[in-house]
C-alpha cells in the first residue's frame, strides 16, 4: 500500500508498458524509519507521514487529470479557479446530485486513503517491534533493491528509474511557479506600456462599409483534422462546410493558430485575440481586463465600426466584459432564449447565430461582432438538432425536443470522441449557413478557441487551432499571402503556426 501510493503517476504516459520502472526512494526510507519507530509520539508521526503521502497523491492526481484535459500539469499559482469550474460543468452538465456525489466521494476516499496508510504504517512498526528478526531482514531487504534499482539505472537507464517523489514533485512546482511568474511580469510590463492602437493606428480602408465578424468555435482544434478517430467526420465536415461556401460565392482561405490554453479556458483565447497579447492563465486575465489595453473591438470602434459582443455561455454578471469595450453586449439573460438548456450549453450555436443576424441586419453602420459559440463544448452529453433558420424564433422550439442525447457513459472514451465530432460537425454546419445567408458584405473570421481536452484529441499534441477567414468579396481574401494562408477549408500542413496574439496586428496590417 505504501509503495502504491508514493508511486501514483502524475502523468498518464506513466501507465504504458514501455515506460520505465520509477521506484520512488521515498518507499525504502519510509519503511525502515517505520520498524525502528519507538512509542514516543508514534501516532503522531504515523498521521503526519499518512497525511504527507495523501497530499502527495491528490497532487499527483490532479497533475494526471490536468494532462487528460488541459495536456500539462496543475499549477498553485493559475488553476485553482478551475476546480470551482470543474464543479459547475458537473453541475449543470449531469445535474446536481451527480455533482454532490461526486465530491462526497473524493472527500471520503481521500480520508479513507490517510487511515489505510495510518493502519499499515502502525502494523509495520509493531512487526518491527514483535519480531527484531523480521525487522533487519525487510531493512536489508529494501537496502537490497535500493542498491539493485541503482545498479539496474546504470544498465537499463531508459527501463529502471529510481527517484524521489517528493522532490520531483516540488521541484516541478517550483519551476512552473518561476516560470508563470515571468511570463507575468511580461504581461504587465506589455499591458502598461504597449497597445495595438498606439503601435498602429489603423483606419481599417479596405474593410469599410464591411461587417467584420469573428466567430470562436468551442474546442475546434487541429486535432479534430489530424486525430485519425476523426477523419471520417473531420472530411465530411469540411467538404460539406466548404460546399455551403462555394454555394454562396464565397472565398475561404485558411492557416494555423497558436492558442494560449487547451482543453479548456477559452476566455483566455477570447482576450489574447482581443487584446494582442498571449494571456494564458487568469491572473493575467484580471491584469489585463483592470488595464487601459485597447481591445480590438475598441479600436474598430474608433474606425467607425459598431461593436458588439455575443457570449451566451456568460450566466451573472460579468464586469470583465467592460475592457472589450462592445458598444452591445449580448450575455445569456440578453438573448431571451426560450428553450431549454443543453446540459451545460446554454443554448444552441444556431439559435445564437440567428440572434446576431436579427441585431445586425438592421444596423445602418458597419458592425464588428465578437461570437463565442457553445455547442461543442465538452461534456457532449446533449447535442441539439439543425433546424431551418425559419423555425429558430425565439428558441422555443427547443422545447426538450430537436436534441439528441447521448447514451454512452462518461467513461466510454470512444463515445466520448464520436460526440465531440458530431458536435464539431453541428457548428460548422450552421456557421457555414450563417454565412450563406449572410446579406451584409462581410469578412468573417472563423476560428477555434483551443483543443480538445487531451484526452479526446490526444496527450502531447500542439496547440493550434485552425482559422478561416471568408467573405463574399475576393479582395479581401486573395491578398492573402500564400505562405501564412492556404486556398479552401483545410489549413495545409506545411504552414507554421502563428501566435494567436499576434493575429490582430495581422490583421490590421492585412487590412489598414
Amino acid at each position: 500500500m505504501v509503495l502504491v501510493s508514493v508511486a501514483v503517476p502524475n502523468h498518464p504516459s506513466y501507465l504504458s508498458i514501455t515506460t520505465p520502472w520509477r521506484l520512488p526512494i521515498e518507499f525504502p526510507l519510509i519503511v525502515v524509519t517505520t520498524l525502528f519507530w519507538t512509542n514516543t509520539k508514534q501516532a503522531a508521526l504515523r498521521w503526519l507521514i499518512s497525511i504527507g503521502i495523501t497530499s502527495l497523491i491528490v497532487l499527483r492526481l490532479l497533475d494526471f487529470g490536468f494532462y487528460l484535459a488541459f495536456d500539462r500539469a496543475f499549477n498553485f499559482l493559475r488553476d485553482g479557479h478551475l476546480i470551482v469550474s470543474a464543479i459547475n460543468l458537473l453541475q449543470t452538465g449531469f445535474g446536481q446530485l451527480t455533482a454532490m456525489l461526486v465530491i462526497i466521494i473524493v472527500i471520503v476516499l481521500t480520508i479513507a486513503v490517510a487511515w489505510i496508510l495510518s493502519y499499515c504504517l502502525h502494523e509495520l512498526s509493531m512487526l518491527g517491534r514483535l519480531k527484531p528478526k523480521a525487522r533487519s531482514t525487510i531493512t536489508v531487504a529494501m537496502l537490497l533493491l535500493t542498491l539493485a534499482t541503482i545498479v539496474a539505472e546504470q544498465l537499463l537507464p531508459e527501463r529502471i528509474v529510481l527517484h524521489s517523489a517528493v522532490l520531483e514533485q516540488l521541484n516541478s512546482k517550483v519551476e512552473a511557479s518561476k516560470i508563470s511568474q515571468q511570463r507575468s511580469a511580461r504581461v504587465h510590463q506589455a499591458v502598461t506600456h504597449t497597445s495595438l492602437a498606439s503601435k498602429t493606428e489603423p483606419e481599417f480602408s479596405a474593410l469599410r462599409n464591411h461587417d467584420v465578424v469573428i466567430i470562436f468555435v468551442e474546442s475546434y482544434g487541429r486535432s479534430f483534422l489530424s486525430n485519425s478517430a476523426f477523419s471520417s467526420v473531420a472530411s465530411d465536415t469540411l467538404q460539406t462546410f466548404a460546399d455551403t461556401l462555394k454555394n454562396s460565392q464565397a472565398h475561404i482561405k485558411s492557416s494555423w493558430l497558436k492558442a494560449p490554453v487547451s482543453g479548456g479556458q477559452s476566455w483566455l483565447s477570447h482576450a489574447t485575440l482581443h487584446a494582442g497579447l498571449t494571456i494564458e492563465k487568469q491572473a493575467d486575465y484580471e491584469l489585463l481586463v483592470a488595464s487601459k489595453h485597447l481591445s480590438l473591438a475598441t479600436i474598430f470602434e474608433r474606425s467607425g465600426w459598431s461593436s458588439m459582443g455575443m457570449v451566451p455561455g456568460i450566466q451573472f454578471h460579468w464586469p470583465e466584459g467592460e475592457w472589450y469595450g462592445f458598444d452591445r453586449l449580448y450575455t445569456h439573460d440578453d438573448f431571451n432564449y426560450g428553450g431549454k438548456r443543453f446540459g451545460y450549453i446554454t443554448m444552441p450555436d444556431q439559435f445564437t447565430l440567428a440572434h446576431l443576424n436579427e441585431q445586425v441586419q438592421p444596423s445602418d453602420v458597419s458592425v464588428m461582432a465578437t461570437i463565442a459559440l457553445l455547442s461543442s463544448h465538452a461534456p457532449w452529453n446533449v447535442l441539439p438538432k439543425k433546424l431551418p433558420w425559419s423555425q429558430i424564433e425565439d428558441g422555443s422550439v427547443y422545447n426538450g425536443t430537436n436534441r439528441e442525447e447521448r447514451g454512452t457513459s462518461i467513461f466510454n472514451l470512444s463515445g466520448l470522441k464520436h460526440y465531440y465530432a458530431r458536435s464539431i460537425q453541428y457548428t460548422l454546419q450552421v456557421v457555414g449557413e450563417f454565412i450563406d445567408n449572410y446579406e451584409r458584405d462581410a469578412l468573417f473570421i472563423v476560428l477555434g478557441d483551443h483543443q480538445p481536452a487531451a484526452i479526446i484529441g490526444g496527450l502531447g499534441n500542439s496547440m493550434d487551432v485552425p482559422i478561416h477567414l471568408i467573405s463574399k468579396n475576393p479582395q479581401l481574401i486573395t491578398p492573402l499571402p500564400e505562405t501564412i494562408w492556404s486556398a479552401g477549408v483545410v489549413p495545409a500542413e506545411r504552414i507554421p503556426p502563428t501566435d494567436m496574439a499576434e493575429f490582430s496586428t495581422m490583421l490590421i496590417s492585412l487590412y489598414r
